[in-house]
């Protein structure tokens, strides 16, 4: 099991003022490090971009603006719709018109009453933001007449931009336009307008989405560049991983992924996955990069700095699950330095039931009583990593709660794990386990009930790869007796 062979000591310099390390809250490690992949799109962003505009006068709200989509699935627009509730923004159908064909691009200019654009998205699909300039001041631009998202400093890119028509609606009119040629960049987002400024755009962030069809030996490849944001670039990662496979098919009704992917932290480290679902859809895959990117940009230690993200993707046209029905031990006494025998009885999604081995050989020191050994899969391998290593869970700066994001993503879904609690051991002190300290001086220090002192919990951990992805959970009694070897 990844990160339980052995206390790893890690580095846990003070970060906040006064030279104490800082540390996250217990509500943030919660929500932060919970074992179940979950939605994680909208971790960490600010309430107002939360909460949809209140009411003015006779029920009037301000308009939203658009965010033109290029070949976008209708299932990937609705989603995205519902993502960016609250933010003002309207994602709307432009097909091809999201992009200014090469001849129109010349003619396009900033100018008072002209349209301008900033593009979230850029490449094999486009996001696009469409309003209207104000104002024209040297190289200076001033436009919208009302917020995008009013967070202040900003660094959007700023492009020209072409309205094709107008829809007209009596609940929501908006305009259908493409973008042109990067021209600038967006510095302010005000209450009652956007600034920018015509000359050196912005950064983005390249990412790429491989992805591979079994069913019809297809492969494509695509490209994008991101906008570079605190909030949107945790949307904007597991969005587009998505609509690179919805875009063009759905997921066949039973399908299994198999799935890596890779987010550049730059000198913080690389954020690396590998893993397969089933019967899942492509959620599995979305919350490991929506987590990581989401994290990673909201926490109290800082914000870091996606520099680049790769994914591939393999979709085979079939569930490979199988239900863990009963385990059966192949005796009821065991001596210290035996080993325990399971046997794992599972229904195959619709196929018949078959059984696997799992052996656990016991240490040769483990006291009398009875142990309970839980047998089932990834999840269980995660809620057990957090009771093993809780202070790998509790970081104290940017490198350290990366290295927590990757751990709770690292166990196999395709893998079984079998897992006995063998009682507290050792002591951790300001996120460094201490290896080697006498029980009594541990307990002495547990009892004291100092904020930065844990006791982890010891546990004996093996993992067998299957070619299926093993739902539920099952546990059994383990009885050891000294005495049996000394017959």
């Amino acid at each position: 099991l990844p990160g339980l062979e052995e206390g790893v000591i890690v580095d846990a310099q003070a970060s906040a003022a006064g030279g104490q390390p800082a540390r996250l809250s217990e509500d943030f490690r919660a929500e932060a490090f919970v074992p179940e992949k979950v939605d994680f799109v909208r971790f960490g962003w600010p309430r107002h971009m939360l909460e949809a505009p209140q009411a003015g006068p006779e029920g009037l709200r301000p308009l939203s603006m658009p965010l033109m989509t290029g070949s976008m699935s209708p299932r990937g627009r609705q989603m995205l719709g519902e993502a960016l509730a609250g933010t003002g923004l309207m994602p709307v159908e432009s097909g091809g018109a999201g992009q200014v064909h090469d001849g129109e691009m010349g003619a396009l200019k900033l100018e008072p009453g002209s349209a301008m654009a900033v593009p979230l998205v850029i490449g094999d699909e486009s996001l696009v933001g469409v309003g209207t300039v104000t104002e024209v001041l040297g190289d200076r631009i001033l436009g919208f007449g009302h917020p995008m998202f009013g967070n202040g400093l900003v660094e959007f890119p700023l492009s020209t931009a072409y309205v094709h028509t107008i829809i007209a609606s009596v609940q929501s009119s908006f305009k259908l336009a493409g973008h042109g040629r990067i021209i600038g960049r967006l510095d302010a987002d005000e209450s009652t307008a956007v600034g920018g400024q015509v000359g050196p755009g912005v950064a983005m962030v390249p990412m790429t989405v491989h992805v591979r069809w079994d069913e019809l030996g297809q492969e494509q490849t695509y490209r994008y560049e991101l906008l570079r944001d605190r909030a949107f670039t945790q949307l904007l990662v597991p969005y587009m991983a998505m609509e690179s496979v919805m875009g063009t098919r759905n997921l066949p009704t039973e399908h299994t992924l198999e799935y890596t992917a890779q987010v550049d932290f730059g000198e913080l480290g690389v954020f690396d996955v590998s893993n397969v679902s089933t019967a899942r859809d492509l959620m599995d895959l979305l919350s490991d990069l929506a987590r990581c990117t989401g994290i990673m940009a909201n926490n109290p230690f800082g914000q870091a700095r996606v520099e680049a993200v790769h994914v591939s993707i393999r979709i085979r046209p079939e569930q490979r699950s199988a239900d863990l029905l009963e385990v059966m031990l192949d005796r009821n006494l065991y001596a210290p330095g035996d080993t325990v025998r399971a046997k794992l009885v599972l229904s195959q999604w619709r196929g018949p039931r078959f059984s696997r081995t799992v052996e656990v050989k016991l240490p040769a020191d483990l006291p009398d009583g009875e142990y309970t050994l839980n047998l089932g899969g990834a999840k269980l391998a995660r809620d057990i990593l957090q009771a093993a290593r809780p202070q790998a869970f509790d970081p104290r700066n940017m490198r350290q709660l990366l290295e927590a994001v990757q751990l709770i993503c690292q166990p196999r879904q395709d893998s079984l794990y079998a897992v006995m609690d063998l009682g507290t051991s050792g002591v951790a002190v300001h996120n460094q386990l201490l290896p080697g300290v006498p029980a009594s001086l541990a307990a002495a220090l547990h009892a004291a009930n100092p904020a930065d002192v844990v006791r982890p919990r010891e546990f004996l951990t093996v993992s067998q790869a299957t070619d299926f992805v093993p739902l539920g959970q099952k546990q059994a009694t383990v009885v050891v007796r000294r005495d049996l070897a000394e017959r």
